[in-house]
């Protein structure tokens, strides 16, 4: 009876091992601040970043794909030490990073690097951060830097409140400024509030 009972269990574990190695397995979950960010790298390598913004107009959040965390700085203060990509809801901003757009269906079959037609950071005005007066129509901007590049997955207009979105799906590659290549796409923009949240997957591209 006890060699029947150690045979079953036995046959229990290995059904959960072959369970695990087939699904997606979380090897490592960093929360940030308040709990609006988590960072899970899977099994094959790629990580799903997560970053819920909600109404947050007055902060950029800034992630490093080494450290693989996510530093929340109010709007206008000096930028970390170490970054790659920096998120004010629907406006990126990159360390010094060149950018590739693909549809999103693209994602999958990218493995190559490209070598040119990479869309650098630009200066703008329209970073909205004072969203009080919003009824009346006065709302208040500051200035930045932003990849359009990247930006565009969402565009949206603030003539109205609330503010028009629009989705387009699209997958990226990435240059750092020391020559270090990934392929990023976006799974989801916003939560059931309409509020942005997004989530993110990424994966580096080796020579």
């Amino acid at each position: 009876m006890k060699k029947a009972i150690v045979l079953i269990l036995m046959g229990l574990l290995f059904m959960s091992s072959c369970e695990k190695e087939d699904s997606e397995v979380v090897i490592k979950v960093y929360t940030g601040e308040k709990e609006n960010s988590n960072v899970s790298v899977l099994s094959d390598g790629s990580v799903k970043l997560q970053l819920d913004m909600a109404g947050d107009y007055t902060h950029w959040y800034y992630y490093s794909f080494d450290e693989q965390k996510v530093t929340k700085s109010e709007v206008g203060t000096p930028e970390p030490d170490v970054w790659d990509l920096a998120f004010h809801r629907f406006d990126i901003k990159t360390n010094d990073m060149g950018v590739i757009a693909y549809s999103a269906d693209a994602y999958d079959g990218i493995s190559a690097i490209p070598a040119e037609g990479y869309v650098l950071d630009t200066e703008n005005d329209s970073i909205a951060v004072d969203m009080t007066d919003v009824m009346n129509g006065n709302i208040g901007y500051v200035h930045s830097h932003i990849n359009q590049e990247i930006s565009r997955f969402v565009t949206y207009s603030l003539e109205s409140y609330p503010p028009v979105y629009t989705y387009h799906p699209k997958s990226f590659v990435l240059r750092t400024k020391n020559a270090r290549f990934f392929k990023l796409k976006v799974l989801d923009w916003r939560n059931n509030s309409l509020t942005a949240n997004l989530i993110l997957e990424y994966k580096t591209l080796n020579y």
